[in-house]
Formats: C-alpha cells, structure tokens, sequence
C-alpha cells in the first residue's frame, strides 16, 4: 500500500472478506441425539438402536463460530479455550 492515500487503503481492507481478517474459529461441541431412520436402515441387525430405536447417542461436532473481534469479547479465554458462547463487552456492563 507504499504510495497511496488512506482513503484508498480503508476501503482495499473492506473489501477482505471476515475469515481473511481475524482467521477462522472452530468450536467442537459433544451434542446427543438420536439415530435417524436412514442410519437405523444401515446398522448391523443386532446393534442396540434397532432393538431400541430410542436410544440416545453422543457425537462429537466440529463447527466454524462466527466471531465477533475478539477485543471486544469479555470471556476470552473461554470462548477460545472451552467452547462457551461468547459475552460482548457492552453486554458485560448491561447485564
């Protein structure tokens, strides 16, 4: 950007897209759920979900979070280190 003013510069970094600025940010959450049909179809005939449609099941899920600028997040450490929802910092003082 050697050479060229700052209004030119403002707007060549709008134009970035939000992953190209602050990176992308995954969480893994453990969700449970249940087998749907179609995976019920594919077991074995003797897996337990076919005797008991019911049954609950625990997955692992990988997931990109939509981040807000991370100055701005007050549980940082948390958001990034444990996969809890983040807090703004002018939520923090309203609450």
């Amino acid at each position: 950007m050697y050479g060229r003013n700052c209004d030119s510069s403002f707007l060549f970094l709008k134009l970035f897209s939000i992953f190209l600025k602050r990176g992308t940010y995954v969480q893994r959450k453990t969700t449970v759920r249940k087998f749907t049909a179609d995976e019920i179809d594919k077991l074995p005939a003797k897996h337990a979900a076919r005797i008991n449609p019911n049954l609950e099941i625990e997955r692992t899920v990988v997931s990109v979070v939509d981040m807000p600028v991370l100055s701005t997040v007050a549980n940082r450490e948390a958001v990034v280190c444990f996969g809890a929802d983040p807090i703004l910092i002018s939520q923090e003082v309203t609450t």
